[in-house]
């Protein structure tokens, strides 16, 4: 069997690029491997940001520099991911009938089965905002940045509706996952050699464990206590969920780092 290569092209914050991890990990877990551009791939991945004004033209010039790619291989799998793909969903096709899939941040997991799927038919949509996308998590995550550093996410989703921000309808409602289960991923990547962790969330002080009701303060310290783990660090905050066990915290905990994204 001919090898599967895969390639894929990332906007946005943290989460996004944690995203492409996660997809990367699944993709290679179903046998693909990176290619080095994205003329060689087989399956091309746009995974979008929807933060700034013009962030859904980007990714219709994206595609359209992908056409001739799809032309001269039209077996090649377009998928574009993200926060456009969760606000626009159909449109994406309706624009560009070159794309394949279209999946948004809370259907990562659902990655495995829409690819099946694609045998059958093209042209899929799914912008669910699932509440079990957390409980899903795919293994093992593909991590494209500096060794010593992993990203960990806590949590997704936002319950603020600030006027000026879209996170609300691309990320859906807030959904934490358990204490032990992010711990858990915590040992796997210090026993790997990772040695500095940032939780992430678009609203990640108001971390709460589904299960015990833990919140972000139980969590740094517990990370603290992890054997080879030297720094800590978390984003994205809300001045609304600082208080003072979290401030406790990062006073007591030395390896939380001195820094405080708001």
């Amino acid at each position: 069997m001919m090898e599967r290569l895969y390639w894929i092209e990332t906007w946005g914050c943290q989460m996004n690029e944690h995203d492409s991890e996660k997809m990367a990990g699944i993709l290679e877990g179903l046998g693909y491997q990176r290619s080095p551009n994205v003329e060689a791939a087989d399956l091309a991945l746009l995974n979008t940001c929807a933060i700034r004004e013009k962030a859904e033209e980007k990714v219709y010039q994206a595609l359209g520099r992908l056409g001739e790619a799809k032309r001269q291989r039209p077996e090649m799998i377009v998928v574009v991911a993200g926060c456009v793909s969760q606000l626009a969903g159909q449109q994406v096709r309706e624009r560009a009938p070159l794309v394949d899939l279209v999946i948004g941040p809370r259907a990562v997991s659902r990655l495995p089965e829409h690819l099946a799927r694609l045998e059958d038919e093209r042209g899929i949509v799914d912008t669910t905002l699932y509440q079990d996308s957390l409980m899903r998590r795919s293994e093992p995550v593909r991590k494209m940045k500096e060794r010593g550093k992993a990203w960990v996410t806590v949590m997704e989703g936002c319950n603020k509706t600030c006027s000026y921000c879209v996170v609300p309808a691309t990320r859906g409602r807030e959904e934490s996952r358990q204490l032990d289960d992010i711990l858990g991923e915590v040992m796997a990547l210090a026993a790997e050699g990772y040695v500095e962790i940032e939780f992430l969330g678009q609203n990640v002080n108001a971390y709460r464990c589904p299960q015990s009701g833990a919140g972000l303060a139980d969590l740094l310290r517990a990370a603290g206590r992890v054997e080879g783990i030297r720094r800590l660090r978390f984003t994205t905050s809300h001045p609304l969920h600082l208080r003072q066990p979290i401030i406790d915290a990062m006073a007591e905990v030395p390896e939380v780092c001195p820094a405080l994204h708001l």
